[in-house]
């Protein structure tokens, strides 16, 4: 019985589920989005390592070079729609506190009806990972889940 117990606790504590959160904020009196993406650092570390085929990153340092290899990271995983169209953002930077990163950035001239966001962060790298996007606007908050099977979400700007 003991030995049976054993193998449950260790496949509950094995099994490890992949999230990250980002929250976005409306602010309607400038017309920006601030978006706050948080992702575990080690996870972002391994995924820079694979894809830049660079073992020796260290996404603790040399802080400045990092911040361009996040940001073009960025990039690739969330992208914005507004009208069909898509916004580029402004990167404003990243900070990370023990093993929590945040990501920074920030879309400016947001005007429309319709936002689309893709956030497809380590969905082909992680299984079962889920990105969960809060979208904050005029102080109600909506949730919204994107999966490798669903990969955008979208939300009512007015």
């Amino acid at each position: 019985m003991i030995n049976f117990l054993a193998a449950v606790l260790l496949s509950i504590t094995y099994h490890a589920h992949h999230i990250s959160v980002c929250e976005v904020t409306y602010k309607q009196n400038t017309n920006t989005l601030e978006v706050v993406q948080q992702v575990f650092a080690d996870d972002l570390e391994s995924y820079v390592k694979l894809k830049t085929n660079n073992p020796n990153f260290d996404i603790r340092y040399n802080l400045e070079t990092n911040s361009e290899v996040i940001k073009k990271f960025a990039l690739d995983f969330f992208k914005i729609k507004l009208n069909n169209t898509h916004v580029d953002f402004e990167w404003v930077g990243y900070k990370i506190v023990d093993n929590d990163m945040k990501l920074f950035f920030e879309y400016k001239n947001i005007e429309g009806e319709r936002l689309v966001i893709s956030n497809s962060i380590f969905i082909d790298y992680l299984h079962g990972q889920e990105n969960v996007i809060h979208f904050l606007k005029d102080n109600s908050k909506q949730t919204k889940v994107c999966t490798k099977s669903n990969r955008e979400v979208s939300f009512d700007l007015h």
